[in-house]
C-alpha cells in the first residue's frame, strides 16, 4: 500500500512506435498496486514509500494509529484528500485536465507541465500525435534544463525534432589593415566566412567586408 502522496513506477507495455517500452504509472496514497520491477520496489522501500505488512494489517483492522491515520480515513471513506480531488476521480488526475495544447507556445507548455507536475505519459499525451505540438513539447521539456529521457524518446517517435541552437561565433578582433594573409585567413575562418583556397590576402579581406555588408 502506498504511503506517499504519489509514487511512480514503470511497466513494460506496447508503445506507439511498435514493440514495447517502459511506461510510467502513478499510484496514489492508500492504493494497493502490483509493481512488477524489482528496482522500483527497492526504490520505494528505500524512500519508505510503502506501508509495511503489519501496518497494512492494522489499517484493514481499523487499529492503525500512525501519522497518516486521519488521511487514510479520508481516503477509505471517500471524503476526499487535502489539496486534490476526491479519490474517486483518480483517473482524471492521471490524465490531467483537458487543455488546448495545439494553441499553446513552448513557454506556456513548459509552465503547464511544471505547474501540474505532469508525468511522462501525461506530457507525451498532450501531443495527441501532432508533430508540431510534439516539437513544442520537446522544446518545453528542454527548458527544464534536465529533460526526462523517456519524454524525449517518446516525442521523437511522434516525429518531433529538437530546436537546434546555432553555435555562437566567437568574438575576435578584426586584424589591422597591415595584418598578414595568415591572420586574415584565421579571422575569416573563425567567423565562418568562406573563401577560395587560393584566395589572396586582398581577396580574403574583400570576403570579410562583403559578409559584414550582408549581415
Amino acid at each position: 500500500m502506498i504511503k506517499y502522496r504519489s509514487f511512480h513506477y514503470y511497466i513494460e507495455e506496447p508503445i506507439l512506435a511498435g514493440g514495447t517500452g517502459l511506461v510510467e504509472h502513478l499510484a496514489f496514497f492508500g492504493e494497493t498496486v502490483d509493481i512488477p520491477r524489482e528496482e522500483d520496489v527497492q526504490r520505494g522501500e528505500m524512500l519508505d514509500a510503502f506501508f509495511t505488512d503489519d501496518e497494512v494489517e492494522a489499517i484493514k483492522e481499523g487499529t492503525y494509529d500512525g501519522p497518516e491515520a486521519e488521511l487514510l480515513g479520508m481516503k477509505l471513506t471517500g471524503s476526499g484528500f487535502p489539496t486534490v480531488p476526491p479519490f474517486s476521480q483518480d483517473e482524471e488526475i492521471r490524465t490531467g485536465p483537458p487543455i488546448d495544447a495545439a494553441g499553446m507556445t513552448s513557454e506556456e507548455l513548459h509552465e503547464y507541465i511544471v505547474a501540474n507536475n505532469l508525468t511522462v505519459s501525461q506530457t507525451v499525451a498532450l501531443a495527441e500525435g501532432d508533430v508540431e505540438v510534439a516539437e513544442r513539447l520537446l522544446d518545453a521539456e528542454n527548458m527544464a534544463g534536465a529533460p526526462r529521457p523517456e519524454v524525449v524518446v517518446a516525442l521523437e517517435q511522434v516525429g518531433a525534432e529538437p530546436t537546434v541552437v546555432p553555435e555562437e561565433v566567437p568574438e575576435t578582433d578584426t586584424p589591422p589593415g597591415n595584418a598578414s594573409r595568415a591572420e586574415w585567413e584565421e579571422f575569416a575562418t573563425l567567423q565562418g566566412i568562406e573563401f577560395p583556397e587560393d584566395a589572396t590576402r586582398d581577396d580574403i579581406i574583400a570576403a570579410v567586408n562583403e559578409a559584414r555588408a550582408i549581415s
